[in-house]
């Protein structure tokens, strides 16, 4: 929902290549859209959150935090997650909310994210209790 430029950093042929990879998949299953102030309606019109975050020392910056799982949870949005997203920790309840896997692990990610486009998306997966879990000790929702 950024701007691509802000996601670059000292790689200028990242964005680029994020095009190239977006072009083979078929345009019914990827939107890419400019910089946009109202992520309300992007979570409205997704199906799940995926964080296939990873830790690479010295090179990619471990997630400080990742507040985006906590909107997604707020919009009752179900979530995979690596466990290299502190938010994930925290707010997910692994089978229940979300589903966690571990970073280094391609495999879990699949699995999950199979589990997730099979299985029924209420069930096992509680996607009513995203909000209450997202907000829980706050006096104001994250979009709010």
């Amino acid at each position: 929902v950024g701007r691509a430029e802000q996601y670059m950093g000292s790689d200028p042929g990242y964005f680029d290549r994020c095009l190239r990879l977006a072009a083979a998949i078929p345009p019914d299953r990827i939107e890419l859209h400019d910089h946009s102030t109202d992520i309300d309606l992007f979570y409205r019109r997704a199906d799940a959150l995926v964080m296939p975050n990873v830790i690479v020392p010295d090179k990619v910056p471990a997630e400080a935090w990742g507040r985006v799982v906590e909107e997604a949870l707020h919009h009752n949005l179900p979530i995979v997650s690596t466990d290299a997203v502190p938010a994930a920790l925290e707010c997910i309840e692994d089978g229940v909310n979300g589903l966690i896997v571990p970073w280094e692990s391609d495999e879990h990610l699949q699995a999950a994210l199979m589990r997730l486009i099979t299985e029924a998306p209420v069930e096992p997966l509680d996607r009513t209790r995203g909000t209450a879990s997202a907000t829980e000790g706050w006096n104001t929702p994250p979009d709010e």
